[in-house]
């Protein structure tokens, strides 16, 4: 008999070195890409959850655990204003000095936290396919990224057509 505590992790399957390694770390992606006839299919390729639980042994039943996002998922809706439709082809998003991407260490299981590890980068780009737009209509774009916490920079959002016309902003 004793108490046990159980610390699970989910991230892209296809991170197998992640999965088994010693440490508790992930590879957020600085560049995702969104098929915009199915707009959050690429989320969970993204993301990271974490979760704990502590169970008595013997245990009546399976340990079930709650899972917690450890990164941002972020939403912005890109609306169209210039008069005629558009093909947009790529999204980028940008703060100067944040880390947004990279390969990141989760400090704690309890109170998730992030701390930049190795490859940081300040853009998240996104690479857009189906992201036709008419006029005075919007695209959603959705990705997943690091938390701004305690962020206090502009942020630029960067919106490239087929054409290769740029369309910026800064907030």
């Amino acid at each position: 008999d004793g108490n046990y505590t159980f610390n699970a992790i989910y991230a892209r399957a296809d991170q197998t070195t992640w999965h088994r390694a010693a440490g508790p770390t992930h590879n957020l992606l600085s560049v995702q890409e969104q098929n915009c006839n199915n707009p959050t299919i690429h989320i969970k390729e993204n993301d990271a959850l974490v979760g704990t639980f502590t169970a008595t042994t013997p245990m009546a039943e399976p340990a079930k655990v709650s899972m917690s996002h450890i990164y941002t998922l972020m939403q912005v809706n890109v609306t169209n204003a210039t008069g005629a439709a558009i093909e947009v082809a790529k999204f980028e998003m940008t703060a100067e000095g944040a880390d947004l991407a990279g390969i990141f260490n989760i400090t704690a299981f309890d109170t998730p936290a992030l701390t930049t590890k190795q490859n940081a980068t300040s853009t998240i780009t996104v690479d857009l396919t189906g992201g036709s737009v008419e006029n005075d209509a919007s695209l959603p774009v959705y990705f997943v990224m690091a938390p701004l916490s305690d962020y206090t920079g502009d942020v630029t959002f960067k919106v490239t057509d087929s054409e290769g016309k740029t369309y910026t902003k800064t907030v």
